[in-house]
């Protein structure tokens, strides 16, 4: 997008690091494995996008910048935090407001906990859910001197399209992953599992792309593999055979995370592995029933796990998964089965989390 060269309001977006990702960024500053592991975080990018172009807009990843505030000059202050960014984005929201700026925060930490976030006075607003929908009326509210405290989108749109990101903004030379690029076709997800965030994060409604629109983009990205971030591209099987058919003639290598239910469509899977298809992300979470059936992870069936992960394996599609350990209704004889399972199981990678309640829910007892 072109900017104004004299813009008569000035935005700065910045995504905050947790403590640990400021350790790895000062003492592996030039190090190309950390570069690979940093993908960027396409929030920010679809605010520079749909911000209009009288605004100036500067975008600040402290995994890789130095905030430095008493240099930054914006006006409007807009910080987006996951839960674990939490901490460091209410301190530099009580920093920026101490001097005299506007601060709005967005992401997972406010949209789960609003009254939270609006207890800290640094804060001026929150937006729930999707920033990009509200933004552009949150800037008209704020050049109007009229910003009101809570931003929320509710328009349920089904066919959604997304503008054209400058990926140049998170290009390799600002050492992020130069391999990857990062493209959304869904959003939500069909699956209300009671431990995840997704579905109260973008509510019980999945939204699918324009498949013209999101055809576009995968022609325009700058890399030949990219990853679909959506919280599972299983969400209608229809529009992920028709995103094969599309996606096939233009040879890109591509990944992406889909539900445990993919067990029941071999056509599909073999469709996937024809299209490009070359690495799925499975959320298997936990090998006891009982907490699946308490999580209302309905689509899990353990005793098809192995059946499942070998149908992809038998396709050549390499396969990651997600263990959670934690859950209150397992004992300690979890460990020993998970890894009993993972010695057996055809898996590439996992990666363990730790079970985390969310405000106001209440754990099984």
């Amino acid at each position: 997008m072109n900017r104004a060269t004299n813009p008569s309001h000035t935005i700065t977006l910045i995504s905050p690091a947790a403590a640990y990702e400021i350790e790895l960024r000062d003492r592996n500053v030039n190090s190309p494995l950390l570069a690979l592991q940093r993908v960027p975080r396409l929030g920010l990018l679809m605010l520079e996008a749909r911000t209009p172009p009288e605004w100036d807009v500067k975008i600040i990843d402290e995994r890789i910048d130095v905030i430095m505030p008493h240099r930054i000059e914006s006006s409007l202050i807009g910080i987006s935090a996951m839960a674990s960014q939490a901490p460091r984005a209410v301190e530099l929201a009580r920093q920026f407001k101490s001097m005299g700026r506007s601060v709005v925060m967005g992401g997972y930490f406010p949209s789960l906990s609003p009254e939270l976030a609006l207890r800290d006075p640094s804060i001026d607003s929150i937006v729930v859910g999707r920033g990009d929908v509200v933004w552009p009326k949150l800037l008209e509210d704020f050049k109007g001197g009229q910003l009101k405290r809570r931003y929320q989108d509710e328009s349920r749109e089904q066919g959604f399209t997304l503008p054209p990101l400058n990926y140049h903004l998170y290009s390799s030379t600002r050492g992020y992953n130069g391999y990857i690029t990062q493209v959304q076709s869904t959003l939500g997800c069909k699956f209300t599992c009671r431990f995840c965030s997704i579905p109260k994060f973008y509510g019980a409604n999945v939204a699918l792309r324009d498949m013209d629109d999101l055809i576009a983009e995968i022609q325009s990205t700058p890399t030949k593999r990219i990853a679909f971030i959506d919280d599972n591209l299983l969400n209608s099987s229809g529009y992920l055979e028709a995103l094969c058919k599309r996606i096939e003639p233009h040879k890109r290598l591509w990944s992406a995370q889909v539900s445990m239910d993919i067990r029941g469509n071999l056509k599909l899977i073999k469709r996937m592995a024809r299209a490009g298809c070359y690495w799925i992300h499975l959320g298997i979470e936990s090998l006891d029933a009982s907490t699946l059936t308490e999580q209302k992870k309905r689509q899990n069936d353990v005793s098809k796990y192995m059946t499942t992960l070998q149908m992809l394996r038998d396709e050549g599609i390499s396969i990651s998964t997600g263990i959670i350990l934690g859950f209150p209704t397992e004992s300690r004889s979890v460990f020993d089965n998970t890894h009993e399972f993972l010695n057996r199981a055809p898996l590439d990678s996992v990666s363990f989390h730790y079970y985390t309640c969310y405000p106001g829910d209440v754990p099984p007892s």
